[in-house]
C-alpha cells in the first residue's frame, strides 16, 4: 500500500513490467495533469494489447514512510492502482531482495530503505470495484459462485436433486 495525494493506493512492484503504470480512473479521480506521448503498446499477462498515449510526470508516491517522484504511463488497470516496473526499479540501483520475507532493500537519498511486501497471501473475495473493472474490460467471461454444503443424511437422491448435484461436484473435486 502507498499514498498519492493523500489517497491510499494499492501498488504492485513488478520487475516483469517494463514501465510504471497508473490506473486511468485514479488519474481522473486525483485530477492529475497528463501529457500526450507517442503511442506505447502494452502487452498484458493475458496477451491482450493495450494502448497508452498519456504520461503523468513527477508524481509523488509515499510508500512505508519514503517518498519517490515517479513518471507513470496511464493505462486501464485491473486489480492495482499503480504498477512500479523495471523503469522504477532500475532507478534505485542495487536492490537486495528476499522473497522469503517479502522485503527489498536499496539506497535512496543516502539512506537504506527496506520495503515490506504484503504477507497476507490468503484468497479474498473479489471486491465490487474489481468485479466492475473485470466486466468492463471483459477480462473474465464466466463467473461462478460455489458454496460447500454440509453432508446430508439422505441415502438416495434423484439426478436433479441438490444432494445429487453436490455429490457429483464433490467427486469432481476429489
Amino acid at each position: 500500500m502507498g499514498q498519492i495525494s493523500c489517497k491510499s493506493v494499492l501498488i504492485l512492484i513488478d520487475g516483469g513490467s517494463t514501465h510504471n503504470f497508473m490506473q486511468q480512473q485514479l488519474v481522473s479521480t486525483l485530477g492529475l495533469h497528463t501529457q500526450t506521448i507517442a503511442l506505447l503498446r502494452v502487452i498484458v499477462s493475458n496477451s491482450d494489447e493495450l494502448q497508452c498515449h498519456q504520461l503523468c510526470r513527477d508524481i509523488l508516491v509515499h510508500i512505508q514512510g519514503h517518498t519517490f517522484s515517479i513518471n507513470f504511463h496511464v493505462l486501464v488497470l485491473c486489480g492495482f492502482d499503480v504498477v512500479l516496473g523495471f523503469q522504477w526499479l532500475k532507478s534505485l540501483g542495487p536492490i537486495l531482495t528476499n522473497y522469503n520475507t517479502l522485503t527489498m532493500q536499496f539506497r535512496h537519498e543516502d539512506r537504506v530503505v527496506e520495503l515490506r511486501g504484503d504477507r497476507d497471501s490468503e484468497l479474498t473475495p473479489v471486491t465490487p470495484r474489481q468485479l466492475r473493472c473485470m466486466t468492463r474490460l471483459d477480462t473474465a467471461n464466466t463467473f461462478f459462485h460455489l458454496c460447500i454444503e454440509p453432508p446430508s443424511t439422505q441415502t438416495t437422491s434423484s439426478p436433479n436433486s441438490p444432494h445429487h448435484q453436490s455429490s457429483s461436484i464433490s467427486s469432481l473435486i476429489a
